[in-house]
């Protein structure tokens, strides 16, 4: 599901929300389950697109990170990235708000959007894109500071401030944050594990002998 800034970047389809559903399987499952999906959607709006097509369109452009900027004048200090979180639907609709609202206040930034993506019966993921054009030599210092101003709204929710792209540095300095009195145990199984803090130093926000990874430094 595309918010209406990324149905238009990469469908053509702006000022709305497109659906794609696909599925794979057992021939008979398969063709259930999409019958199920037409009726629904047939129930709320009318199909107008060719699926087929908007599918192809999609496994072409899916992993350009940078398509979402389409539209902007980028400059020598344009930047692009993703951030990928989970969270209930109950609070998936406010989280998607916030973080955009929270984005876009960040001086510098040209937009935020999002699409959701994997689905499960308690909650979602949601992709959100961050495109910034600032100085060259303020890149980093935005780039932190939409990270910052995102991940904020995120601990507050209590969403999961990673999906599948994992923590590594980047999300590093969220994490006591985001996991509250549970950080402690997991230092104490690194500790356990790695007792000499030699594998994947500064990883996960974890206190290391060799000091702050580089997505730490202030």
């Amino acid at each position: 599901m595309y918010d209406a800034h990324e149905s238009g970047t990469h469908f053509g389809e702006p000022g709305t929300n497109l659906l794609l559903i696909a599925d794979e399987g057992d021939p008979a499952l398969v063709d259930a389950a999409m019958a199920v999906v037409e009726e629904v959607c047939a129930e709320r709006a009318p199909v107008t697109l060719d699926g087929q097509a908007v599918l192809a369109r999609w496994l072409d452009e899916r992993m350009l990170v940078g398509k979402s900027g389409d539209g902007f004048a980028k400059g020598p200090g344009f930047v692009a990235d993703t951030c990928e979180i989970a969270a209930p639907w109950s609070s998936l609709s406010a989280i998607y708000d916030e973080v955009v609202a929270a984005i876009e206040a960040v001086p510098g930034t040209l937009r935020a959007s999002a699409h959701q993506s994997h689905a499960y019966t308690d909650g979602a993921c949601i992709y959100f894109s961050l495109r910034g054009d600032v100085e060259r030599t303020r890149r980093r210092e935005w780039y932190r500071a939409a990270w910052d101003a995102a991940n904020a709204v995120l601990i507050r929710h209590g969403a999961a401030i990673s999906h599948h792209h994992g923590v590594g540095l980047l999300r590093s300095p969220y994490m006591e944050r985001a996991l509250g009195g549970g950080f402690a145990t997991l230092v104490a199984v690194k500790q356990a594990l790695d007792p000499a803090g030699i594998m994947n130093p500064g990883k996960l926000g974890l206190p290391s002998r060799f000091g702050a990874g580089p997505y730490e430094q202030r």
